[in-house]
């Protein structure tokens, strides 16, 4: 694990002047956590303070490789560990021209909570205080990071691609969105291959 604060710049100043978290996230497979200071102060590092660990999964591999860090963090503190799902339909103006049905939605929560209690079961048998939970969201960001302030969390786990640049900038990323949209610690992870 390696221990980075942010500024949390945005736009034009993190493009100019970099971020060493982003930098640390393309050099390493290790994971990181990401803490914001508080303004003026410093940062008291107890692994004990965090009890809930907040692991939004979207159904992909990728998503799922952050559950060993996050069960990593969650046995070193004693926390409890709640999975979530973030449905959607399309972002944008397309989302709005054509919304998800209310049978399709229902479709997609049941198939949302299937896919986490499986996961969920996985860590359950190693021992680890495990709940699910899915809500339906305009978009993954909001969604995350409205069911961490809902749930009470003290961090959010999240596996990200790492892209940086140019790919970033035209496919997003949802890590850094979090990062940038939330108070939280994030643990973040760049998974290898």
């Amino acid at each position: 694990l390696v221990l980075v604060t942010t500024h949390g710049r945005k736009g034009a100043k993190r493009m100019w002047l970099g971020s060493v978290a982003d930098a640390l996230l393309h050099l390493t497979h290790l994971p990181l956590l990401v803490l914001h200071p508080p303004p003026g102060g410093s940062i008291p590092v107890d692994a004990s303070g965090f009890k809930h660990v907040f692991a939004p999964l979207d159904g992909s591999d990728l998503s799922a490789t952050i559950l060993e860090a996050a069960s990593d963090l969650a046995e070193a503190s004693g926390a409890q560990i709640t999975l979530g799902h973030v449905v959607h339909g399309p972002s944008g103006l397309a989302g709005h021209m054509f919304p998800m049905r209310a049978d399709q939605l229902g479709d997609a929560l049941r198939a949302a909570e299937d896919y986490l209690e499986a996961e969920a079961a996985q860590l359950r048998k190693k021992g680890f205080k495990v709940d699910i939970a899915v809500e339906a969201f305009d978009d993954a960001v909001t969604g995350i990071t409205t069911m961490a302030k809902n749930l009470d969390a003290d961090v959010i786990a999240l596996a990200t691609h790492g892209r940086g640049g140019l790919r970033r900038a035209l496919a997003g990323s949802v890590a850094d969105a979090v990062l940038h949209a939330s108070a939280l610690p994030l643990l973040i992870q760049r998974p290898v291959g």
